[in-house]
């Protein structure tokens, strides 16, 4: 059985001819060079000083910029955490100033709670 021939094979088949440009052509698409003396006139004018433009970034007041903090990760199983931030939207529905607590800063009071019990539990075991 003879081997189908390629449907691109008659692409490499045709003489492919480089395209001919004449002098005048060339010389018609050639911006024409400036005058030395147009170009140190140019050359000359100052450029206008760009306006200035107000500072659109924040203060870093945040948690992420300061050093006392540091992001860590825990797992949290979806029911807990679900359930412990509907409280803490019940809660600051409640409040007068209707700060929301953060989760974060929940973790940060239990976690400080728990290593205050701990060191107390050390303390009386000596």
């Amino acid at each position: 059985m003879a081997a189908k021939p390629s449907k691109f094979s008659s692409l490499f088949e045709a003489p492919q001819e480089p395209e001919e440009t004449t002098q005048e052509t060339a010389t018609d698409t050639i911006a024409p060079i400036p005058e030395p003396a147009t170009v140190a006139a140019t050359a000359t004018v100052a450029p206008e000083p760009a306006p200035a433009v107000e500072s659109t970034s924040r203060t870093t007041t945040g948690k992420k910029s300061d050093p006392r903090y540091k992001q860590v990760t825990a797992y949290v199983r979806k029911d807990l955490h679900r359930h412990v931030t509907d409280a803490l939207y019940d809660e600051a529905r409640g409040r007068e100033d209707a700060k929301r607590k953060e989760f974060s800063e929940l973790v940060d009071e239990l976690l400080e709670q728990w290593l205050k019990n701990r060191s107390g539990h050390n303390s009386t075991s000596n």
